[in-house]
């Protein structure tokens, strides 16, 4: 199932999607996010970051702000 089609099906709209891929994050961040990604990450991953970026998906699901990072920043996605 697409992120996209998880976001729409009610029984499992509220699951944390965190995303950690090795791509070129400039051509996969925003498709990511905009499909209803909580966080997005590039390896290498910092681990705290990860970690924190998975304690705010969990805590503030209503909010769903996402957390653009890589190895050096988390950024917070513009809306």
């Amino acid at each position: 199932m697409t992120m996209t089609r998880l976001r729409s099906h009610m029984p499992l709209a509220h699951i944390p999607i965190v995303i950690i891929t090795a791509a070129d994050a400039s051509t996969h961040r925003d498709r990511t996010l905009k499909a209803g990604a909580d966080a997005f990450f590039q390896k290498p991953v910092d681990n705290d970051q990860l970690l924190a970026a998975i304690d705010r998906a969990l805590g503030e699901r209503k909010a769903r702000t996402p957390v653009i990072g890589s190895s050096s920043s988390p950024l917070q996605a513009e809306e």
